[in-house]
C-alpha cells in the first residue's frame, strides 16, 4: 500500500486541493467515498511537484527506499514528466478535518493490513510526525516519542526549505 501526497514544492497553500492518491484500489475507494476526499481533484498541472511515499517504508522497514525518483507522468498533463520524491508531512492539508479523516482511512487499513515486514504487527496503529519522517506508532505508545505529533496547518512549513 503506497499514498502519495504531492504538492507544489514553492506554493504550500495550493497543496490541500491537489492531492494525488495512488494506492491499493481498496484505499482509493475508501477515499472516494468520504468527504471531504470525495470531492477533491486528484490530478496537479504543476509541471514539478514534490511526492511523499507514505505508509510503504512501514512494510518495507526502510524509510529510504521510499526516497526514489518516480518515472513519467501517466496523467497526459503536458510538461508534467518528473516528479521528486520526497517525504511530505500531513501538515501540509490545509485544514484539521482533512488531516484527521484521513488518519482515520489509514488507521483502519493499518489495523486490516497483514504482518509487516520488518517492524511488529501493531494493535490500535496511528500516525506521528516525528522529525523528518512520519512514524506508524501503537496510539498507547504516542505520548512516548518527544517532540512528535502531527503538526497541523502551515505554521512549520516554509517553502524556501524545499
Amino acid at each position: 500500500m503506497v499514498l502519495l501526497l504531492c504538492g507544489h514544492p514553492h506554493q504550500a497553500q495550493w497543496v490541500h486541493r491537489h492531492v494525488l492518491v495512488k494506492a491499493s484500489a481498496a484505499l482509493e475507494r475508501r477515499l472516494a467515498d468520504m468527504a471531504p476526499f470525495s470531492t477533491l481533484e486528484l490530478r496537479c498541472a504543476y509541471t514539478r511537484f514534490e511526492v511523499g511515499a507514505f505508509i510503504e517504508w512501514v512494510y518495507s522497514g526502510s524509510i529510504d527506499e521510499t526516497m526514489s525518483m518516480f518515472g513519467p507522468t501517466e496523467d497526459n498533463i503536458v510538461g508534467n514528466t518528473e516528479r521528486v520524491c520526497g517525504l511530505m508531512h500531513l501538515h501540509r492539508f490545509a485544514s484539521d478535518v482533512e488531516c484527521e479523516e484521513l488518519i482515520k482511512v489509514v488507521e483502519v487499513m493499518l489495523s486490516e493490513a497483514g504482518p509487516l515486514t520488518g517492524a511488529a504487527k501493531m494493535d490500535d496503529p496511528t500516525v506521528i510526525d516525528f522529525g523528518d519522517a512520519l512514524m506508524v506508532v501503537p496510539k498507547a505508545q504516542r505520548d512516548k516519542w518527544p517532540g512528535s505529533g502531527l503538526k497541523r496547518g502551515f505554521d512549520n512549513y516554509s517553502a524556501e526549505e524545499h
